[in-house]
Parts: C-alpha cells; sequence; structure tokens
C-alpha cells in the first residue's frame, strides 16, 4: 500500500535546489498504477473479487458510495494511479510561515457510465525538525498536528544548516484516478 510515508522517503532522495532566495528547497514525485481484473462480482452483495497481473487476488465490499457498479461485469478491467508530490523548503528563523491548509476534491463518473473516480487532496503548512542521526542519514520531522516523520537522507550535504528546532515549509498533493474498462477482446 502506497502511504504518505513513502512519498516523504522519495522526498530524501530528491537533491537540494536553491531558490532565488537562496533557500533550500527539496522536491519529489511518483507515480504508480495498478491493474486487475474483475473475476467476480455479486451486485446483490456488492462483494468484488479483483486478480492482478500475478495472479494475487483481493475481495472487497464496494460501498454503496461507488456509483455505476451496476455496470461492472466479470473481465472488466480496473486501473487505478496514484500521483504523489511533495516539496519542503527550509524557513528562516524570521520568516513567516504558511497557515496549515488542507483541501480535497471527489469527482465521480455520471450515472450510467462505468464506474469512475479522481479524488485530489492537497496538505501545506509547517513542520519543525526534532532530531538528525548523528551520521546525519535520517531527520525526524514534527508536523503541525504533532504528528512524527522519519526521513531517510540520501545526501548528508543537504543538511547543511539544518539544526533541531529548524522550521520546514511543506506541499503535499496527492491524486487518484481509477476506472473500469471493458478488457479488450484479443485478436484470432
Amino acid at each position: 500500500m502506497i502511504t504518505r510515508n513513502l512519498v516523504a522517503v522519495a522526498l530524501c532522495l530528491a537533491a537540494a535546489q536553491a531558490s532565488a532566495a537562496d533557500q533550500k528547497q527539496f522536491s519529489a514525485s511518483r507515480t504508480e498504477t495498478i491493474t486487475a481484473k474483475v473475476k467476480t462480482i455479486d451486485q446483490k452483495t456488492r462483494m468484488v473479487t479483483l486478480v492482478g497481473k500475478d495472479g494475487s487476488e483481493t475481495t472487497f465490499k464496494a460501498s454503496e458510495e461507488a456509483r455505476n457498479l451496476k455496470q461492472v461485469k466479470p473481465g472488466d478491467v480496473v486501473t487505478a494511479t496514484l500521483d504523489q508530490q511533495l516539496t519542503l523548503w527550509l524557513l528562516a528563523a524570521d520568516q513567516p510561515a504558511p497557515e496549515l491548509s488542507v483541501g480535497s476534491e471527489v469527482y465521480r463518473a455520471p450515472a450510467g457510465q462505468k464506474p469512475g473516480v479522481m479524488m485530489t487532496s492537497d496538505l501545506g503548512g509547517v513542520a519543525t525538525v526534532e532530531a538528525i542521526a548523528p551520521d546525519k542519514s535520517s531527520v525526524t520531522l514534527k508536523g503541525p498536528r504533532g504528528n512524527r516523520v522519519k526521513l531517510a537522507v540520501r545526501d548528508p550535504k543537504n543538511l547543511e544548516g539544518v539544526t533541531v528546532g529548524t522550521r520546514v515549509g511543506f506541499a503535499y498533493s496527492e491524486t487518484l484516478a481509477a476506472d473500469v474498462h471493458e478488457a479488450k477482446k484479443k485478436k484470432k
């Protein structure tokens, strides 16, 4: 399962870039697409079984919010793409901090079509450096709601000038798009 922590780790693999104000900035992005075939679907109980390319099966109950479930048939293909982007930048001691911001949107396929959804979420704010490993291989950030995230650091030079208490601005966005379509017919 892809999580925000994986994106945070990926962030640390990015190289530092200097902005116009010589502000260190770190960015990372990740996109992953998975596909699975509908093996079975029970319209009454809303239970769906998907089979991945590797043969693994996943069974779940589609919520009532899953519109157009009646359009799904065994053999249909489900495709889901997750796109994540994260940017961190170091804030000077006297630099105003961006306020915590949270936003999300959900778009669903119109009634009568195959199911589809696109969900977006955005999060921005300030975290504080809470700990730095002695070998500078990781850093721990404390978020605006008190959550802590330990990030791997690819290049210890990226931590030059960073100390416990340094404020870090962040912007995170995530988009999940999923759709169901008929399997392509094989040519004979």
